[in-house]
């Protein structure tokens, strides 16, 4: 027997059984009934038929009066004396045996018509469900086929109603997967674009100048030129390598940001430390501002990584800043968060580009920019970083319009 055909016998014999069992009861109970009503007719015979104690009108009245009355011996004897106790012919015997055929009958038919109407009635619901499913069927085809806009056919407004809910809820998300992948595949070509171009120029160098190696007319120092360039471009491309592979890594989830409770200061002043040889070559000074009450703040991060953000900015005020300027570091507490600052006074940036410095491969426009190397990863790694930290990072002019000021704001989930 197959598991269909099994499945159909469990689900008929659920259905019949509750039923037979229901009116077995029904009809044992009513058997009952009538044997007492029997019975009790017998009991009133015995005491007429031993009418001698007692007149007919006496028995009536105790009958009526419901005193407890019980077969007299004497009567039940007179009774078996002419053969009418055990007699089955008896009218009040034939009388009980039409009432047990007629509500047995009565009882066969009602169980038949109740299961026929249950039968029909699972029978409708079961083509019911499924006209249901072979609707489903075809709505999941056109969804297939990109068309979210299909109403369900059906008289059950109610349950129509919810279907349609949850189908326009499930197209909405199909949809929004649908653009998220093409969101994701012109991403993935712009980057594609974006790091063809970024290579173009190492590679590029390096070819020129292993070509000019390549030939017996130079003479020694001319030859070590082009090998430091060689060198130049060389190391060049091994930092974008190196962003390019940590820029995979956050966009990817293989970096897991281990955040801890940790004074926000030293991380800060790790970072200057790391950048400070940078700005001694130039004669930039690096001027702390800060709140004594602020040196033991503690806040949730990654000190790695937090640090790392920090440097991309300081390495790029102290890229695009003049000799001998000052950069400002300044930490202040704000409500909910703890807000870094970091002015220089540079060539600044056209509040036009505010909201493109931080976009992957994305370099100024300003001649100054040109001028200096970079890959325009930097400040998108920042974000990215600081994002996964929950806060934000902007840009604004500096305080005496000159210069840009990098505005870094951590929430103080587990301040201390």
């Amino acid at each position: 027997m197959t598991k269909r055909h099994r499945k159909k016998w469990v689900d008929a014999l659920s259905l019949v059984l509750p039923v037979l069992l229901f009116f077995a009861v029904l009809n044992c109970f009513t058997t009952y009934l009538y044997y007492q009503d029997y019975q009790c007719k017998m009991d009133i015979l015995t005491e007429v038929a031993a009418g001698a104690e007692t007149t007919g009108m006496d028995v009536a009245a105790g009958w009526l009066k419901g005193n407890d009355h019980q077969a007299n011996e004497q009567g039940k004897q007179l009774l078996e004396q002419y053969g009418y106790w055990e007699n089955k012919g008896t009218s009040f015997y034939v009388r009980f045996r039409q009432n047990i055929m007629i509500t047995g009958c009565t009882s066969a038919v009602l169980c038949l018509s109740l299961l026929t109407f249950l039968f029909y009635r699972k029978k409708a619901e079961a083509k019911e469900s499924r006209k249901r499913l072979e609707q489903l069927e075809q709505i999941l085809i056109a969804f297939r086929e990109n068309h979210f806009e299909v109403v369900p056919d059906t008289e059950d407004h109610v349950w129509q109603e919810r279907l349609k809910f949850q189908l326009e809820a499930i197209g909405h998300h199909i949809q929004l997967l649908q653009e998220e992948a093409r969101a994701e595949k012109e991403s993935t070509k712009e980057m594609v674009s974006d790091i063809s171009h970024q290579l173009k120029t190492p590679v590029a160098a390096l070819d020129t100048c292993f070509s000019i190696l390549l030939r017996n007319n130079l003479s020694e120092t001319e030859q070590q030129e082009f090998r430091i360039r060689c060198r130049s471009a060389l190391d060049g491309l091994e930092t974008l390598l190196q962003s390019l592979l940590e820029i995979s890594k956050l966009e990817t989830g293989l970096i897991q940001l281990d955040q801890k409770t940790l004074p926000i200061m030293d991380t800060i002043i790790s970072a200057v430390n790391r950048t400070y040889p940078k700005a001694a070559e130039k004669g930039i000074e690096l001027i702390f501002d800060c709140n004594e009450s602020l040196e033991h703040c503690a806040l949730m991060q990654d000190k790695r990584w937090l640090g790392e953000a920090i440097i991309n900015v300081l390495d790029n005020a102290i890229k695009y800043s003049p000799e001998h300027s000052k950069i400002t570091i300044r930490l202040q507490k704000r409500t909910g968060f703890v807000r870094i600052e970091i002015e220089d006074q540079g060539i600044g940036i056209p509040q036009s580009e505010y909201h493109k410095i931080f976009q992957r491969f994305y370099r100024g426009t300003a001649p100054e920019v040109r001028e200096k190397s970079g890959t325009g990863i930097g400040l998108y790694l920042s974000r990215q970083i600081i994002e996964q930290h929950g806060g934000t990072i902007t840009v604004a002019s500096g305080k005496v319009r000159k210069g840009s000021t990098f505005l870094i704001q951590l929430p103080e989930n587990g301040l201390s």
